[in-house]
């Protein structure tokens, strides 16, 4: 069953990540593509917080976890750099929270027990 769930939720991340596309899509295609730009930012936002609350609750491994914060960390990193996204101020305050947390759990890894 564990294997199953992880997949599990693995897929539901990449829903979150493939219905922000779609309409990112539609979004781009009507002219608006600041606010397509914004709305993947955020999806991507949203897969982290997904991931991290699995994470929190010990659904994923943690070695699972930092594979997971560090791909989509990077990829919004990538994405707000590529595309210029203006940042507001509530996301960058949670994107500094999520960053403290990621640092947090990779010194909790690399401490031998």
């Amino acid at each position: 069953m564990e294997g199953v769930s992880k997949l599990l939720i693995e897929q539901q991340i990449v829903d979150v990540l493939e219905h922000a596309n779609h309409r990112v899509q539609i979004l781009r295609s009507n002219g608006f593509a600041k606010e397509a730009d914004k709305e993947f930012a955020t999806a991507i936002l949203t897969a982290l917080l997904l991931s991290n609350a699995y994470c929190s609750y010990q659904y994923l491994d943690q070695d699972t976890c930092i594979e997971l914060s560090n791909l989509l960390g990077y990829t919004l990193a990538v994405y707000i750099a590529t595309y210029r996204v203006r940042v507001d101020e509530e996301l960058e305050t949670l994107w500094t929270y999520l960053q403290s947390l990621w640092t947090q759990r990779e010194v909790a890894v690399s401490i031998p027990s």
